[in-house]
């Protein structure tokens, strides 16, 4: 199973989906934490995702939110090198990953992670 791996106990959630022509189209989700600390993104979901991205020219993208406070936590690297490694094998070319910090303000500032294949 794929995990966004949490240090500390939040409520999260993460969206999947994909880009094209600058706008976001999400697919998935959400899905929350339901089991221990992570947000559980069943496997299935995740290749499917992963697949119709590939075939369609599209950069796939995991948005994940903590709802509760100001905090952010970046999934563990394993997870992120796991999916780029079944993407990139299977064609693709560009990977998000996208981050929302949720501010005591209700602003929300972005982190945005990208790779692409070498």
């Amino acid at each position: 199973m794929f995990k966004l791996n949490l240090l500390n106990k939040q409520w999260e959630i993460a969206y999947l989906g994909c880009i094209k022509k600058g706008s976001i189209i999400i697919l998935g989700g959400p899905f929350t934490n339901y089991s221990n600390d992570f947000v559980i993104i069943p496997p299935n979901i995740l290749m499917k995702l992963l697949v119709f991205c590939v075939k369609n020219d599209l950069s796939p993208i995991i948005i994940h939110n903590h709802t509760n406070n100001s905090s952010f936590s970046i999934p563990d690297r394993n997870f992120l090198k796991s999916i780029e490694e079944i993407y990139y094998r299977n064609g693709g070319s560009k990977f998000i990953y996208l981050g929302l910090i949720n501010s005591k303000t209700g602003d929300s500032k972005v982190i945005c992670n990208k790779s692409r294949r070498k």
